[in-house]
């Protein structure tokens, strides 16, 4: 099959409505945001394939891994997959794909994908429109540099936002929309320790450089976040941070202060104001 060019729907396309329903349908059961599965992804699981079975099954457990949801799950919506199917696969077959999942990295397949093009729903599939905002946008990796927060932030810092930006570019989401992951993930990604995820997230919550974050309280159940419009300028938007000037060097430090009023961000003071001391 011969992927089909951009925004033009592919050869075994179902209707609009139709994939976009079973997209829907299948974050509901994982668990998922809404839009968080991609309608040509959905198509499969719910049809099966009666062809290359074992590499759809890869491009769903791919799809599903990297959006969080946890490999016994995965397991579980790839026997279903499989079932579909017009021949099902031996099971140590869909063994095979989750140890695959849990010994390496990976990529959500792109849409132009051999596999995947066939299916694509053309222009009204809200991935390829949401993927498509990221042109011009005013959040990005050289961003922290244009804004002047790059000499300003921790390397944890800094790490974390080029994670989650990787992370928001992976799965196709535009850069005001609520994205989903989860700790194993942006572990993964950007490479700073578990156990300092959380604080860190707040820290960039506080900042102005992630408008909106939420902890899921559910085991299973990703977290979300979602980038503000563009990122705030030093001094624009911050909040609890004094930044102390050395003499005779633009470059700034961070110093933060304890307070009782927001203990749940290292105890550090949230101040309506930024200090710009001297040293």
């Amino acid at each position: 099959m011969s992927p089909s060019t951009a925004f033009e729907p592919g050869p075994l396309a179902p209707d609009t409505i139709e994939a976009l329903t079973a997209g829907e349908l299948l974050a509901r059961e994982l668990k998922l945001a809404s839009g968080s599965i991609r309608p040509c992804i959905a198509t499969v699981y719910h049809n099966g394939a009666d062809s290359e079975r074992q590499p759809y099954a890869h491009v769903i457990g791919v799809e599903l891994f990297t959006l969080g949801v946890p490999l016994e799950s995965v397991e579980t919506a790839l026997r279903r997959y499989n079932n579909q199917c017009s021949r099902p696969l031996p099971v140590s077959e869909i063994t095979k794909v989750i140890r695959g999942l849990e010994r390496r990295r990976v990529w959500a397949y792109s849409c132009k994908h051999r596999l995947l093009a066939p299916y694509c729903i053309g222009a009204e599939c809200p991935y390829r429109k949401n993927a498509g905002t990221w042109k011009g946008s005013r959040v990005s990796a050289n961003g922290l540099t244009v804004s002047g927060w790059l000499p300003l932030l921790s390397g944890a810092e800094v790490k974390v936002f080029l994670g989650l930006y990787r992370l928001a570019k992976l799965k196709g989401r535009g850069p005001e929309q609520s994205i989903p992951f989860t700790f194993r993930e942006l572990e993964c990604e950007c490479g700073v320790g578990r156990g300092h995820l959380r604080e860190t997230l707040e820290l960039l919550r506080h900042r102005g450089l992630i408008a909106e974050l939420h902890f899921s309280d559910t085991k299973g159940e990703p977290s979300t976040f979602r980038f503000p419009t563009a990122l705030p300028e030093v001094g624009s938007h911050i909040t609890g941070v004094s930044i102390v000037v050395p003499s005779g060097n633009i470059m700034g430090s961070l110093r933060e202060h304890n307070s009782e009023e927001h203990p749940e961000v290292r105890g550090e003071e949230i101040r309506k104001n930024v200090e710009v001391k001297q040293a």
